[in-house]
């Protein structure tokens, strides 16, 4: 079975980049993450942590103390136990491996969810967001809800495009519809996500309540 293998302050950009390979997105995690201010982010790196270490035990092959050789700054502070007395940088952290699992998968996409709320919203309550969006994930079933695995990991593909081009949209369906595999069915996806308050629509495309209105547009929620 695969495995994941981080540090404790690199657990934010380890489940981004994870999600980024779920949803078949060509950017470097680290750089999307430091696009949003870094306390922000510390609070996701510990939440992941937490999550990590209380909700997946099951999941973790092993967690030890180990030496770092990077000078990368990474997320996260209070985990963080030795420190170089001199220059106050970290010397020693936990280091993880994660066995891969749905539960794991999801908590990848969740902290996507995140980060993508994040870049969205001008107010944004950071703490337990990305907890709650977990919870919501996990009650879905890896196989049997495939569609709307895919819809949602299309979603977060959709809208973090549009912010890459400065746009405060949230994808249409049409976008949506446009990163999904071949013969997959976006509204399908969609609705399935809709009844587990996972996503909702932004804004109607025409009549309220046409869910099939190509120009809806869909957003995350919590």
């Amino acid at each position: 079975m695969m495995e994941r293998s981080f540090f404790e302050s690199e657990a934010a950009i380890d489940y981004v980049s994870h999600a980024f390979d779920l949803a078949k997105i060509d950017d470097d995690p680290g750089k999307w993450l430091s696009s949003l201010p870094a306390e922000q982010v510390d609070v996701l790196n510990d939440e992941l942590l937490k999550l990590t270490r209380e909700d997946l035990s099951a999941q973790i092959a092993s967690e030890q103390e180990a030496t770092i050789h990077r000078t990368d700054r990474g997320f996260g502070l209070r985990f963080r136990t030795v420190r170089d007395q001199a220059t106050g940088e970290p010397t020693k952290m936990r280091f993880f491996r994660v066995t891969q699992s749905w539960k794991s998968m999801a908590l990848a996409l969740a902290a996507l969810a995140w980060s993508v709320l994040a870049h969205t919203l001008p107010i944004f309550p950071v703490i337990g967001i990305c907890r709650t969006i977990w919870e919501n994930l996990i009650k879905l079933d890896a196989t049997k809800d495939k569609p709307a695995i895919s819809a949602y990991e299309a979603v977060l593909k959709a809208r973090k495009s549009l912010e890459e081009k400065n746009s405060p949209a949230w994808p249409t369906l049409t976008d949506v519809q446009a990163q999904m595999a071949a013969g997959e069915s976006a509204l399908e996806g969609l609705l399935a996500l809709q009844l587990r308050g996972l996503v909702a629509v932004a804004e109607w495309g025409g009549a309220p309540d046409k869910f099939q209105t190509d120009s809806n547009r869909w957003k995350i929620t919590w």
